[in-house]
């Protein structure tokens, strides 16, 4: 059981005084090998497993439950929910499997149902509930495969029996589906197996015998209630019931509904089916999962739908994979495309999938760190609320991850870095790096200035501000796994793998003391400034106090989990069946909690000691509140607050400014814009709504006219056609009469021919055969051939080999026994000399001086040789290895070889299942020709019937368009007339405007002269003051600038005006002509043509339903083309045969190609012959160099 995933349960009269409570707050994660791993209880509310509980989680409310189960050790197979949704069966593995009940309104265990008998059953293949929810339905799994009836009210069995049916279908059972309307009708299925079992005098029967030894049925259920129908999936990959056959085509899972049914067939992939009728359903779309690519696993194989479950109201669907997340998607709505394919959505967040590699909190901000071990992905949270605030996927393993004290910037190694990290909005730069190879842990001090990081058995401390190296700590002798800074950032603490607790003072840069102990195997769990906490292997958890061992212990029967310290002096942590309370420097009580602490990962306390995070090796997450721990939480500043600031670039918030400011630029454009048009629109089409109205009332009386009088001519031709239909009726019957008789006859003619051809087909099938078979052994004889052949060859190289060898070992003894018979000659020469001429001393100096240079020489030659020797040993031990090459390429080939053999006998496999599709589409061929015979004959009446019906379509048509024509001239003689009036207008207007601008500019003039002459006056009378005379020309200046500015922006007002104004009488005299043509259009043509008008309207109508009747037919014609073009294109016995010569012709080409092969080996062979060669006369030279060199002496 996952200690994350179950809730601490103590009571008040249970709980000591003065221990912290630990209250689940949010539960993230899943089991996704589980069947049934997650269903809707309500249209929000879904149940999964994760850990050692059931979740039920409301995704709107973001609420969550907890089912404990009781035991940890057994493995939950599949989860089960009653159809009334009030329970919920686990079926748990085991040697005594065993299935457990819980009420969902109470969650509490209802009632555990076992097996009634003894047997080596340790599991339940199937598992689930009868229609009104009284009886559970189990299938025990191997060797037995009994299924059971348990009344879960009384816990025991009603009923039993054997689920498969052996001798003729011993295999395994898949799955039992309940009737839905009936609890004594059940369906049993599995590879194949298919069998309806009914009960009745609590004795099951089959009934509705079919044969399913061929088929691999993988799932099951029932689509209607009533009349019983079923829909059963199959894998695809017909070729046995072996493991691998079970590939992407295998339907995985199948589930039905009122509105239609759903499965899963391809990675990812959810096909919908609507229900049209009773025994119709169309498909409707294609949900699919996208997710990418992780370390254990590609996205194809994790994709892989594991359960689907709709929900109550049948408006959304959700499903699971392999990975740890649940998807879901809307099946109905304005939103939801038919017939595309859509994306599934998350419920909740992003989560990792595998073991998380690291978790860290932060202090001045409500977020933590986690990383994936497997996925590679980093994410960043706010634990407050569980959502993702940043998500970034690495391409390589991340080892350790750890915030910095504020927030915004992180460390992070790598296999050959650490890198420093700034966490902006969307991104984490890295800033700076730092080459240490495989950093499996680093530290930030408690104020944030520094860091450490442990590289191999080294510590270095790095500055947060320069980022320059501060120490290098040396003294491990083990790899080091823990680093804790004190709460003072005064000394550090490490921890190794081989037991070693160091304590290094970081203001005079040294070790202060070293322990050696099997106590911190596992690491430190937590220090302070005076005393640290260590655990072993073994559950040991140590105090060391001052850099001393505390001889008390506790010890659990498991290893302990790393714990959470309390900054004031409590030491929380969770063990196997117990909550150890640990006060500094004194252990005191132990309380009993439901927590199992050896799955335990990772465990962290928020900084306020108000929120315990922890993680399991399963990658499931809880955040945990601490309740009732007053008085015992830190003293938090009354002034402190979290921080919710972020980093952002500065070129990044001026486009981002920039932007919002453009933005609202616009909108007021925008705004303004829209206001003038909403305005100028009113004014422009107030006067023609008003005379559109009047125009509509009298059209709408006109129409009513009309429509009295069509109702009238209506109802005489609806007489008229109902007297034709009983006649057409009668012909029909009668023509139907003939045509039964015609193709009866057909019939039997087709039939005799049929049994002809299949007589022809069964002796081409026969001498087929026999030719394949002769084929297959000419084949394997060949390759046998071709395996002797090389084989001799291998051996006859080796021979060669061998006595190349003997060649040189007696060349070698040869050179030996010359080398000393040389040496005792010259001995004896030596000796001779000494005594013959000793009376010649100086004469015999002269010529012992020269033997021993003689000597010298062929000693010489002789270490020359010796290298030679050694050169050409050299040479046969490449030789050696060449030879051995040559033997893992002859191997290599023999792999290929058995690899063909394999793929020939696929290919005959292949070539027999398409010889029984070519049986069965000639079958469906023949079917569908004698069907689109009847379609070709009923087309033929339909276009007899249709042609004197089109003939008086085509006389009303043109009648229609020689109206036209003579309207179209009217209007475009009227268009003209109408062209040139407006043209004469327009240049009466510009006349006009052009006099009204003289006008205006020569009163603006006259005025302007006025206020000068007044300006001149005011300034004579003043001319004798020069200030004063100054201002007034000042006022004259200014007096004599504005009128002129006021005229343009009245001229540009006026042109405004005058161009809306033409505008308006534009459209004003377009409407007026087009209303005054209709006027006289219907005036003149409504007493000829109403008549026309009226039969038109019912040609029309006739029309109109004889095309889409023939629309009808064309398009079922063209689909049993398709249909026949599909079966068409399928495999004939001429591409077998065709197929077949390429296979003979690869045959013979792998041979060629090999023999080829084999032709080089054997020109590289000769080659070494060559060489060897060579290599012996350059030895028979060497020894006649050598007694060349002897015969002067």
């Amino acid at each position: 059981m996952d200690p994350i995933a179950s809730s601490i349960e103590i009571s008040s009269t249970e709980a000591h005084d003065g221990i912290p409570v630990l209250e689940p707050y949010m539960f993230l994660g899943l089991n996704p090998s589980i069947k049934g791993n997650a269903t809707y209880l309500t249209d929000h509310n879904i149940i999964y497993p994760a850990g050692g509980v059931l979740v039920i989680h409301d995704y709107v409310q973001q609420e969550q439950k907890y089912i404990k189960l009781p035991d940890a050790s057994k493995v939950i197979s599949r989860i089960v929910i009653s159809p009334n949704k009030k329970l919920v069966a686990v079926a748990e593995e085991g040697d005594k499997p065993c299935i457990i009940l819980y009420d969902l309104s109470t969650l509490k265990k209802k009632k555990v149902l076992g097996l009634p008998y003894e047997s080596s059953v340790h599991q339940f293949a199937s598992v689930t509930f009868t229609h009104d929810s009284k009886y559970v339905l189990a299938v025990t799994g191997d060797p037995d495969w009994m299924m059971l009836q348990y009344n879960w009210t009384k816990g025991k069995v009603e009923t039993s029996v054997k689920a498969n049916n052996p001798p003729a279908s011993p295999g395994p059972v898949v799955q039992v589906a309940a009737n839905p309307s009936d609890s004594s009708i059940v369906s049993v299925v599995g590879p194949g197996l298919f069998r309806l079992l009914a009960s009745s005098e609590m004795a099951w029967r089959q009934f509705g015998f079919q044969k399913a030894e061929n088929l691999p049925f993988s799932s099951v259920c029932w689509l209607a209630a009533r009349g019983g129908q079923g829909i059963i999936g199959i894998n695809l990959l017909q070729e046995g019931f072996k493991a691998e056959d079970n590939g992407e085509n295998e339907v995985r899972c199948l589930v039905s509904f009122s509105k239609g049914f759903a499965y899963s067939c391809y990675s990812g992939s959810v096909f919908l089916y609507e229900k049209e009728t009773a025994i119709r359903y169309r498909k409707m779309n294609v949900f699919k999962i996208d997710a990418g690519d992780i370390k254990d696993g590609s996205s194809k194989d994790m994709n892989k739908i594991q359960n689907i479950s709709v929900s109550p109201t049948q408006e959304a669907l959700l499903c699971t994979t392999r990975r740890m997340q649940i998807y879901f998607v809307k099946l109905w709505g304005k939103d939801v495309a038919q017939g595309a394919e859509i994306n599934f959505n998350m419920i909740g967040v992003s989560l990792h999938h595998g073991p998380v590699a690291g978790l860290s909190l932060c202090s001045w901000k409500q977020i933590m760190m986690t990383c994936g071990e497997l996925d590679h992905i980093v994410r960043i949270w706010d634990y407050t609320n569980t959502t993702v605030i940043l998500e970034k996927k690495y391409p390589e393993s991340i080892y350790p991850i750890r915030p910095h004290p504020t927030g915004l910037y992180a460390v992070m190694g790598f296999e050959d870095r650490l890198e420093y990290k700034l966490v902006l909005i969307d991104d984490l730069k890295s800033i700076r790096t730092f080459h240490i190879r495989e950093c499996n842990e680093a530290r930030f001090s408690n104020s944030g200035h520094m860091f450490a990081a442990a590289n191999m058995f080294d510590i270095q401390i790095y500055s947060t501000i320069t980022f320059h190296l501060i120490f290098t700590f040396k003294g491990h002798k083990g790899k080091i796994n823990t680093l804790l800074w004190t709460q003072n950032d005064l000394v550090l603490l490490s921890c190794g793998e081989d037991g070693s607790y160091c304590e290094w003072d970081l203001f005079e840069g040294k070790n202060v003391s070293h322990i050696t102990t099997d106590s911190c195997q596992n690491g430190l769990a937590a220090a302070s400034n005076k005393t640290a906490y260590c655990v072993s292997k073994n559950g040991i958890l140590r105090e060391i106090l001052y850099a001393c061992l505390v001889p008390k212990t506790f010890k659990s029967q498991e290893s302990l989990p790393p714990i959470a310290l309390k900054k004031i002096g409590q030491l929380l942590s969770d063990v196997d069946e117990e909550k150890l309370k640990v006060e500094l420097g004194v252990w005191s009580q132990i309380s009993k909690a439901s927590l199992n602490a050896d799955y335990n990962y990772e465990m962290k306390l928020s900084y306020d000691d108000q929120t315990l995070i922890t993680c399991s090796q399963d990658g499931t997450m809880c955040i945990w509140k601490v309740t009732k721990a007053e008085g015992k939480q830190i003293a938090m500043d009354p002034q402190f607050t979290y921080s919710n600031e972020i980093l952002i670039g500065k070129s990044e918030l001026r486009e981002k400014i920039n932007t919002i400011g453009q933005l609202s630029v616009r909108i007021k454009e925008l705004d303004q814009d829209q206001v003038l048009r909403t305005r100028q629109m009113e004014t422009a089409h107030k006067e023609k709504v008003e005379e559109l109205r009047s125009g509509y009332c009298t059209a709408i009386e006109e129409l009513k006219e009309k429509n009295q009088e069509l109702e009238m001519t209506h109802t005489v031709e609806i007489d008229k056609i109902n007297t034709q239909i009983d006649e057409t009726k009668v012909e029909h019957d009668q023509e139907m009469a003939r045509l039964e008789k015609n193709y009866e006859e057909k019939l039997v003619v087709e039939f005799q021919k049929y049994t002809e051809l299949q007589e022809k087909f069964e002796i081409w099938k026969n001498e087929f055969d026999k030719k394949y078979e002769e084929l297959k052994d000419i084949k394997q004889l060949e390759i046998e051939e071709i395996i002797a052949s090389y084989e001799l060859k291998v051996k006859e190289e080796e021979a060669k080999l061998e006595q190349l060898h003997a060649d040189l070992k007696q060349r070698n003894i040869k050179h030996e026994e010359n080398k000393n018979l040389i040496e005792d000659d010259t001995d004896k020469e030596v000796v001779e000399l000494r005594t013959v001429n000793e009376a010649h001393l100086q004469t015999e100096r002269e010529a012992n001086i020269k033997l021993k240079a003689d000597t010298h020489m062929m000693k010489n030659r002789f270490v020359l040789a010796q290298r030679e020797i050694e050169d050409l040993n050299i040479k046969v031990v490449s030789l050696h290895k060449e030879q051995k090459q040559l033997k893992i390429v002859i191997k290599g080939i023999e792999k290929d070889i058995n690899d063909l053999n394999k793929e020939n006998t696929e290919r005959d496999n292949l070539i027999h299942e398409k010889e029984k599709g070519i049986y069965e589409l000639k079958m469906k061929h023949q079917e569908l020709e004698k069907f689109k015979n009847i379609l070709d004959y009923k087309m033929e009446d339909t276009r007899e019937q249709l042609k004197p019906k089109e003939n008086e379509i085509k006389k009303r048509s043109e009648q229609l368009t020689e109206m036209n024509a003579e309207k179209d001239r009217i209007l475009v003689q009227k268009a003209e007339l109408e062209f040139e009036n407006r043209r004469l207008l327009d240049k009466l207007r510009g006349s006009k405007a052009a006099l009204a601008e003289e006008v205006e500019k020569n009163k603006a003039a006259k005025a302007e002269l006025t206020q000068i002459l007044k300006g001149v006056l005011s300034a004579h009378d003043v001319i004798d003051q020069p200030h004063r005379l100054k201002e007034a020309v000042k006022k004259l200046c200014y007096q004599t600038k504005s009128p002129a500015e006021g005229v343009v922006d009245k001229t540009g007002d006026h042109e405004l005006g005058s161009d809306l104004v033409k505008k308006i009488e534009h459209f004003e005299k377009c409407l007026d002509i087009y209303t005054h043509l209709q006027g006289k259009l219907s005036k003149s043509s409504s007493n000829k043509n109403c008549k026309l008008k009226s039969n038109n309207t019912w040609l029309v109508m006739e029309r109109n339903k004889l095309r889409q009747e023939l629309e009808m037919m064309q398009n079922h014609v063209k689909d049993l083309k398709c249909v026949v073009g599909a079966n068409a294109a399928r495999m004939m016995p001429s591409d077998a045969r065709k197929k077949l010569q390429a296979a003979l012709k690869t045959r013979e080409e792998i041979k060629s190609l090999y023999n080829g092969k084999v032709q080089v080996y054997i020109e590289q062979i000769s080659a070494l012959q060559k060489k060897l060669d060579k290599l012996h006369k350059k030895c028979r030279e060497s020894e006649l160099r050598k007694d060349l060199g002897e015969s002067p002496s």
